[in-house]
C-alpha cells in the first residue's frame, strides 16, 4: 500500500557503504523502520542531513504490515534541529532524543496525538530560546501520558519537592511564560525527580543520559 505521511526521525544505523536504516515515529503509522538506499552516497550529502535524529520529515513510502522494514521512497524536510543556531537548544533537544528512544521501544507504537505533541513542542522550541525546554517538555510528557496531574501544586507533590518548588514548577509548565533563572542545584533536583518517575512508570533508566549531557544541560 503506497503512503504518505509526516514523521520524526528517532534513530538512524548504518547499513552499508551507502544505505541507512531509519527508525521514525509517524503520526498515521507509528513506528516503523525504514530502507533508505544511497542515503549515504556523495550525491546525497543532504540527504544524510535531512535523515538525522529529531528531523520532522514528510515521507511517501510501500506499507507492509507484515514486514519489519518498510521501503521509502521519497522524503522530504518538514522541520530540521539543525536549523537552530543555539548549541544549548540541540544539546537539549539531543537529551529529549535520548527520551524518545527509550519510550518507543516497542516495535510499534502509533499514538498521533503524541506525535502532535511532539511536534507542536519542538516547532515551539524553535521560536523562542528556553534553556529549561528540556525540563518542560518533559514535565509536559508525564502529563501527556497521565502520569502527572494537570497542575502545579499537584505536581510538585507527585515529584516529592518541597513547596519552594511550586513557583518554579508553574513557570515550567505554562508554554508561553517567562521563566526566570533557575538555579543549577534546583535544576538537578527537578531533573532527579523526573529521572525517578521515569524509571518506575515507563521503565527508563536513569542512567540512560549520557554524562557529558547531562552536565552540559544542568551546569549551563
Amino acid at each position: 500500500m503506497y503512503c504518505k505521511d509526516i514523521g520524526l526521525v528517532i534513530q538512524n544505523t548504518k547499513f552499508s557503504d551507502t544505505s541507512l536504516i531509519i527508525k521514525v515515529f509517524t503520526r498515521t503509522y507509528g513506528l516503523l523502520s525504514f530502507m533508505v538506499k544511497s542515503a549515504r552516497s556523495q550525491k546525497s550529502k543532504n540527504a544524510s542531513v535531512l535523515l538525522k535524529p529529531m528531523n520532522i520529515l514528510s515521507i511517501s513510502f510501500i506499507y507492509r504490515e507484515s514486514r519489519n522494514l518498510q521501503t521509502i521512497s521519497e522524503f522530504n524536510g518538514d522541520w530540521s534541529i539543525y536549523h537552530i543556531a543555539d548549541f544549548e537548544m540541540i544539546m537539549q533537544l539531543v537529551w529529549i532524543n535520548e527520551l524518545l528512544q527509550q519510550i518507543f521501544k516497542e516495535a510499534y507504537y502509533q499514538d498521533s496525538q503524541l506525535f502532535d505533541f511532539i511536534e507542536s513542542e519542538l516547532k515551539m522550541s524553535q521560536s523562542k530560546k528556553d534553556k529549561y525546554f528540556y525540563i518542560s517538555f518533559t514535565l509536559r510528557l508525564l502529563q501527556h501520558f497521565g502520569l502527572l496531574s494537570p497542575s502545579a501544586a499537584q505536581v510538585t507533590s507527585e515529584l516529592m519537592l518541597t513547596p519552594r518548588y511550586l513557583s518554579i514548577l508553574e513557570s515550567l509548565l505554562e508554554p508561553n511564560s517567562e521563566i526566570y533563572q533557575i538555579e543549577p542545584e534546583d535544576k538537578k533536583t527537578i531533573v532527579e525527580a523526573l529521572k525517578k518517575v521515569l524509571a518506575q512508570q515507563l521503565n527508563i533508566s536513569p542512567k540512560m543520559w549520557s554524562e557529558s549531557i547531562f552536565n552540559q544541560i544542568i551546569l549551563t
